[in-house]
């Protein structure tokens, strides 16, 4: 089997198509329920305006099942990363499309399209060094809302901080946790660490960074590494009989810097991968663009 390589825009493509079903409408803020999650959605700047509410509700059921479950925390983090990254290719690739299992693995995703039944398997391209740092500023911006939470509960609002180009070791942690605890409470000081913070409304305390970080590009062999990989695991996905089809979907750029690149050769594009998945994408998190590779389906 083979498919055409394709490449869709969301801003343009997803939103557009979505104006256009008079039953997939924007949720009214009335009946928006405050929580962490959604929040943490509507107030995010990687997602288009006028595509948040509607990948919300794609979304929200499986968000809600998550936060209710009890898994620790690290594992509804990364839970909450899989769902907004495919939600928001869902709106970018095609509106159409319904989840019918999510959180779950191997593969990712369950989903509804065409009357037929596809299991989804995600995928981020990650680079190790930026994983580390990620992680070790989470811990760190933790940190600081327990204590802010201690002494000052009433304080809230979303806190975008934007840092310096410094390496923080361990020994950094400690001067690096009181300057934030600081500037996030209004003190007037000298900062060696941060460099902004950009507050926006909310009635939760959330601490995050939302700078990215592009290096380098995405080439065929890593394409090749990444399928290989994952074909490891795809008997399994073809021991489930009533799934019609399986994809692969690359991420690039999520909900994280860890994943970013500053671009896509196109020429991944022109040849024909032959692999055992029905369809295999690229989705520019950033761009909201999906590339949709050619493959001649081996199974």
């Amino acid at each position: 089997m083979s498919t055409k390589s394709n490449t869709t825009t969301g801003a343009k493509g997803g939103a557009e198509r979505a104006r256009k079903k008079r039953h997939i409408t924007h949720s009214s803020p009335k009946l928006m329920k405050s929580s962490d999650i959604k929040e943490f959605i509507l107030n995010s700047h990687e997602i288009i305006k006028e595509q948040q509410n509607f990948v919300l509700r794609k979304i929200e059921n499986w968000l809600h099942e998550n936060e209710l479950s009890n898994n620790s925390q690290q594992i509804k983090n990364q839970n909450k990363k899989e769902l907004i990254d495919f939600g928001a290719f869902i709106c970018s690739y095609n509106i159409e499309i319904e989840i019918i299992e999510g959180l779950r693995e191997s593969p990712d995703f369950i989903i509804a399209l065409n009357q037929k039944r596809i299991g989804v398997e995600l995928r981020d391209f990650c680079r190790q060094d930026e994983i580390r740092k990620e992680n070790v500023l989470k811990m760190l911006f933790d940190n600081v809302e327990k204590e802010i939470k201690t002494v000052n509960p009433d304080l809230t609002g979303f806190f975008n901080v934007s840092l310096n180009e410094i390496i923080l070791d361990r020994k950094d942690y400690l001067p690096f946790k009181t300057e934030l605890f600081k500037k996030i409470c209004n003190e007037n000081i000298e900062t060696k660490y941060i460099k902004s913070i950009r507050q926006s409304k909310s009635s939760k305390l959330h601490i995050y960074s939302g700078q990215g970080y592009c290096v380098g590009g995405i080439t065929s062999d890593m394409i090749l590494n990444a399928i290989s990989e994952k074909e490891i695991k795809l008997n399994s996905y073809l021991s489930d009989n009533q799934l019609d089809e399986i994809w692969l979907l690359n991420v690039i750029g999520g909900l994280g810097t860890s994943s970013d690149y500053s671009y896509i050769d196109k020429s991944l594009t022109k040849n024909d991968l032959t692999s055992c998945f029905d369809k295999i994408f690229l989705f520019d998190f950033f761009r909201k663009e999906v590339i949709e590779l050619k493959v001649n389906n081996k199974k």
